[in-house]
């Protein structure tokens, strides 16, 4: 967990504050994440996409409708909510990444979180 939120603030640190794009994309996975762990630590079905284009499409709305400062303020709020549902889950407990994936445990799964943001991070200090 600790990782991811290096990984974020590195994020924040680096991202250009004009680059639009790259915050509504990570503002759309952050609520992803925030959204999944969240329904399975209230004991609910795992929240999953079934493929790329309905993110895709997601992600241009929250492109067109959002202003810089709301896509900072829901990735924040999204790593909040992520920080809160984790210790609530199970260690044992068996996630997906989308329908169909192969099965994450939970500390695989944040590992794939946090690798995400470390690949935007080695993207943006080019």
């Amino acid at each position: 967990m600790d990782e991811i939120s290096i990984e974020l603030k590195r994020f924040l640190e680096l991202c250009d504050k004009s680059n639009k794009k790259e915050l509504a994309h990570i503002a759309f996975w952050h609520k992803y994440y925030a959204d999944s762990l969240g329904s399975v630590a209230k004991g609910e079905k795992q929240i999953l996409f079934s493929n790329y284009k309905e993110v895709d499409a997601q992600i241009r709305t929250l492109l067109e409708n959002s202003t810089v400062e709301g896509l900072v303020d829901s990735i924040l709020s999204s790593q909040e909510r992520i920080k809160k549902c984790v210790p609530e889950i199970d260690k044992s407990t068996i996630l997906k990444y989308k329908k169909g994936s192969r099965d994450y445990t939970l500390a695989e799964y944040l590992d794939t979180i946090a690798y995400h943001l470390k690949q935007h991070n080695k993207s943006l200090e080019v």
